[in-house]
């Protein structure tokens, strides 16, 4: 689990699986990653964020508070 020094990681978020965080990333309070993930240089996750792999984020993308990415949509569950 590839972790970038310079990246801020909060202490509630959970990460799990074959996940790289590169330089200058914040990961905020009770996000999950599982799987697969690449989160790209300057990325912001929001607080309760979930993103499961397959999933590559590229740089400097903002991920807003409890959203979900990897999963099956909503209306099709």
């Amino acid at each position: 689990m590839p972790i970038a020094q310079s990246a801020r990681v909060h202490p509630t978020a959970l990460i799990a699986g074959a996940v790289e965080v590169e330089d200058d990333v914040h990961i905020g309070p009770y996000v999950i990653i599982e799987g697969k993930v690449k989160v790209g240089a300057g990325c912001v996750v929001g607080a309760g964020a979930q993103l499961y792999g397959p999933l590559n984020l590229g740089r400097n993308n903002q991920i807003y508070p409890a959203v979900v990415l990897g999963q099956a949509p909503q209306h099709l569950m």
